[in-house]
């Protein structure tokens, strides 16, 4: 609760990119309301340069997982160059207990 969990590699760019967007989505069906932030950092093994940092996520239902990332946020905050050749990683926080059943996506624009 509240502690950040460990950088996990989403893999490695193949081209130069500038924007980015997340997804992340849970398999449980008995999560009833959970905020969660989320970072995504290009770097390696020691080192992280933040690309996008406390992306706020909400989680709520039972039966459905709905999900809302921007909440308002402009998507101009999103910007960040990243080169080519780049490993990305990203890590939670959750409002509590995590679930096991999490997975994210990043999205890179550029070329």
């Amino acid at each position: 609760n509240a502690a950040e969990g460990s950088w996990t590699s989403l893999g490695t760019t193949a081209n130069d990119l500038w924007s980015w967007q997340i997804g992340v989505q849970v398999d449980n069906a008995t999560i009833t309301a959970q905020y969660t932030t989320v970072d995504l950092a290009y770097g390696d093994a020691s080192n992280k340069e933040i690309i996008l940092e406390d992306v706020p996520i909400f989680f709520y239902g039972t039966a459905e997982i709905k999900a809302s990332i921007l909440r308002g946020r402009s998507m101009v905050n999103n910007c960040r160059p990243v080169p080519a050749g780049s490993t990305i990683y990203a890590r939670a926080r959750c409002s509590t207990a995590p679930t096991a059943t999490y997975n994210c996506t990043a999205i890179g624009i550029g070329g």
